[in-house]
């Protein structure tokens, strides 16, 4: 605390929220401020990363799955950055389309998601991304997202400072 933290976007779970959220236990009315400076938005996990590595920042949250992507594909690159914490799990993010999209159109993608667990023909393509399956979520599911960033904001922490 007190050093650089740096972030992805502030719409983003993985890289603004859950770190958000993990932080509200270290706030107190005497340190109502954890950080010297907050840098961002970097716009992308690789670009939070790359200024940890460099010294831009001391400290940052990142996406698991992007952290788990860069191990398995660029082990360099994350050996740069050491994990000292972790947020409390949460689901995924959602995959969504367009409002104008048509219900048949939905279905069709999603049942082509779903089919990419068993595919033969997706072995290599899941191995590469590290995805097993998707699986179908009820949407409510995903209140718990909006539930944790309404907590920080109840408690007075619009914003990671």
């Amino acid at each position: 605390f007190g050093h650089r933290f740096a972030y992805s976007t502030e719409h983003s779970q993985s890289g603004y929220n859950a770190a958000r959220y993990h932080l509200l236990s270290y706030r107190t009315p005497e340190r109502p401020s954890l950080f010297g400076e907050i840098l961002g938005p970097y716009m992308r996990q690789g670009a939070v990363i790359n200024a940890l590595a460099e010294g831009q920042a001391d400290v940052a949250t990142v996406d698991g799955f992007a952290l788990d992507l860069l191990r398995h594909h660029d082990p360099d690159a994350a050996s740069r950055v050491r994990v000292i914490a972790t947020t409390e799990a949460a689901p995924i993010p959602p995959m969504v389309t367009s409002i104008d999209a048509d219900d048949p159109a939905c279905e069709r993608l999603t049942e082509a998601l779903l089919a990419f667990g068993t595919a033969p023909e997706m072995g290599a393509t899941r191995k590469a991304l590290l995805l097993s399956r998707f699986e179908r979520m009820a949407p409510e599911i995903f209140t718990e997202l909006v539930e944790r960033e309404r907590a920080a904001e109840r408690a007075g922490y619009p914003k990671i400072v």
